[in-house]
């Protein structure tokens, strides 16, 4: 369980954090393809945000979730403190 809430944690911080990340890029895009508000190429672009932007942002942040349970929250102990 503790692991599956690692990953879930993970992926929707990555998400949030890819989100604010990504805006000037999804911006930029939008200038440069000259996609207007009103327009129906906005679809386009929310399309792309929406069906793998996020997407991927989840699936990327699954994966270091993963990583991060297996580094550091699957060490072994031998229940002996080692003194100084």
């Amino acid at each position: 369980m503790k692991r599956f809430i690692t990953i879930i944690m993970a992926a929707f911080l990555t998400l949030i954090i890819g989100a604010f990340v990504l805006i000037p890029i999804n911006n930029l895009i939008s200038y440069l393809a000259d996609i207007q508000a009103e327009s129906d190429n906005a679809n386009t672009m929310a399309g792309f945000i929406f069906f793998v932007e996020w997407p991927l942002l989840l699936i990327i942040g699954g994966i270091f979730g993963n990583w991060l349970y297996k580094k550091y929250l699957t060490k072994t102990s031998n229940g002996q403190s080692k003194a100084s």
